[in-house]
This record gives C-alpha cells, structure tokens and sequence, in this order.
C-alpha cells in the first residue's frame, strides 16, 4: 500500500516501486492548507474515476473527468480516501487502504492541526 503521511505542512503519498511502476510516478504531495475534506469511500466510485491519463493498471494513475483530475491508487477489495483538495496539479486524490477509516480520521487531525496554527512571518 502506498505511504500517505502528512509532515512538514504536507500530504505526501509515497509509492513504492511496484506500485510507481504501475501509477506512473514516484509520489505526490499537497499543501496541507489546500485540503477541504476527507472521506472514506467503501467502493462506490470505484467505476466511477473518469479516463485514464497515466498509469499501466486500471483503477492506478491519473484520471480526468469533467475538467477535475484525480490521482489513483486503489487495489481491489479495499476501501479507499478520498482526499478532496484545492491544487493546481489535482481535484482529489484516492488511495485504497485495509484501514483507511484509521488513516482518514489520523489525516483529519493533522490536517485541522495544520489549519489552526498561525502563520509565522
């Protein structure tokens, strides 16, 4: 599973080499302050993602829909976050995790955190 983490006012979603190989890219990261929500989805949009720009899986890489794009990273039989963001670059990002209600709610914290804290001149 890919490595999503959020340090040093970052949302950063690390691959490892299987998984680069098959998304098209090595990692991604967001300002934590560009975040507007994260949900948990159980399945439903899986079929859902749009076209496939990048990757050489299905339901891995880039997808465009509509004038959004979303980065993928979703293996079956897992739920996934989706993490709605304000970036130039992405409209969401969607990363398949065994525990990712954990990992929402962990993402949610420090994202909040991140929110909250003034900026420094």
């Amino acid at each position: 599973m890919p490595k999503v983490f959020a340090q040093d006012g970052l949302l950063t979603v690390e691959l490892r080499l299987s998984e680069r190989i098959k998304a098209g890219r090595k990692s991604l990261s967001v300002e934590l302050w560009r975040v507007k929500f994260i949900l948990v989805d159980e399945g439903e949009r899986r079929n859902k993602l749009g076209t496939q720009q990048e990757g050489r899986s299905s339901h891995t890489g880039a997808f465009m829909r509509r004038g959004e794009r979303s980065f993928v990273y979703w293996p079956k039989r897992t739920p996934a976050i989706t993490i709605q963001v304000l970036d130039p670059s992405w409209s969401e990002i969607i990363i398949g995790d065994e525990n990712a209600k954990e990992l929402a709610s962990a993402l949610r914290l420090e994202v909040a955190k991140a929110k909250s804290e003034p900026l420094a001149n």
